[in-house]
């Protein structure tokens, strides 16, 4: 079986339909955002209902994945296990992370930051409103108080101050680089409207200076909350919405690699790959690179490491068939320079000081390096 196909197929189809996914959640977003508009950004009980059935519908989507991962590896690869399938997908799905939830739990989670992060650009929202106020009573009171001939040149010189202040209470909407530039368009109009009517430098002509100003900013933010509404909601939850998808998924995958071909004789064991993606040394490297007689990286059936290395973890394993030769150790040969890359630099020093390799300091069961208080440094 080539397995390194399967593998190719599984990243192939995974792209495509996050990318279905993707689509999905800001059309539903959008709608989200056009559910607050109309009513004038009050969260009632129906907008928390549909966040909530957001979280919901994409709860059943990564569920999908999972179930097609198991059911496409099984299938491909011609193990004819349909009930084993069946059961390894339901136990993915059921499983509970490091961090004590299973994926329902995750996506409740998921609805609730989602609603927080909703309130309080809300609430900065609010705080824009406070801030147009007492923006227009700063220049109300200015203009009120100039003469003629000071009208321009005041303005001129307040205007720095004064935007600078009302940008400070309206941060919490600059979240990103979109946002940031609708606030520089809307401030650019300021500016525009200051200088076209300190020209005129009449009484009239503050009036009409404050009514420009205030439309410009009411117009505007309208245009900055939805950027932070969209930001918060999909932007910055779209992130690790397919953290969840990838590692649930990649999981799914190796798990099935795994539990469908563990009963096969002529598989004597796997190889652990690194993912392309994989972003920095970590215990993955070891996994990679152990000896067990078996080649490089190929771990026996009853000594695999257990899946997946770690939260986030992209890494796949591929199933060997036995060949002429292969004698399995005990115990494995662990690579100084795996472990080289990613030990802290006190467990360096310790080593060479104590005239110990790295290797004496690995705890390869548990797949971590020995701590402080195991060495007596505490």
């Amino acid at each position: 079986m080539n397995w390194g196909h399967v593998r190719r197929l599984f990243l192939e189809w995974f792209l495509s339909e996050w990318e279905e996914i993707e689509k999905d959640f800001s059309g539903k977003t959008d709608k989200l955002i056009d559910r607050l508009k109309e009513q004038n950004y009050q969260i009632d009980k129906q907008t928390e209902a549909l966040l909530r059935k957001l979280a919901e519908e994409l709860y059943h989507k990564i569920t999908a994945l999972i179930k097609h991962v198991v059911d496409a590896v099984n299938k491909t690869a011609k193990l004819q296990k349909d009930a084993l399938a069946m059961q390894i997908a339901q136990e993915i799905i059921n499983q509970r992370w490091d961090d004590g939830l299973k994926l329902s739990e995750r996506f409740w989670d998921f609805s609730q930051q989602a609603m927080a992060r909703l309130k309080n650009t809300i609430m900065e929202g609010i705080r824009y409103d406070h801030g147009v106020k007492a923006l227009m009573y700063q220049m109300q009171y200015t203009i009120e108080a100039l003469e003629q001939q000071e009208f321009a040149i005041v303005l001129k010189e307040q205007l720095p101050k004064w935007l600078k202040e009302f940008e400070e209470s309206t941060k919490g909407l600059l979240v990103n680089a979109e946002s940031r530039q609708a606030w520089e368009k809307i401030k650019r109009k300021v500016e525009k409207y200051i200088e076209k009517r300190s020209k005129e430098g009449t009484y009239y002509a503050g009036r009409q200076l404050l009514k420009e100003i205030e439309e410009a900013l009411w117009e505007g933010k309208m245009e900055l909350v939805n950027k932070a509404v969209k930001w918060w909601v999909y932007d910055k939850q779209l992130y690790r919405l397919k953290t969840i998808a990838w590692t649930e998924t990649a999981h799914a995958y190796m798990k099935a690699t795994v539990e469908l071909t563990k009963d096969e004789e002529e598989v004597v064991g796997y190889q652990w790959r690194l993912s392309r993606s994989h972003p920095r040394a970590d215990i993955c490297d070891v996994y990679a690179t152990v000896d067990y007689g078996l080649g490089r990286g190929v771990h026996p059936k009853d000594k695999l490491p257990r899946l997946p290395a770690h939260p986030h973890c992209m890494c796949y394993l591929v199933p060997v068939v036995r060949r002429k030769g292969m004698e399995e150790k005990d115990k494995p040969t662990i690579p100084e320079s795996a472990l080289e890359s990613w030990a802290p630099k006190w467990l360096k020093e310790y080593a060479e000081k104590n005239w110990l390799s790295l290797v004496d300091l690995f705890n390869f069961e548990e797949g971590r390096f020995l701590r402080r208080r195991e060495l007596g440094l505490l």
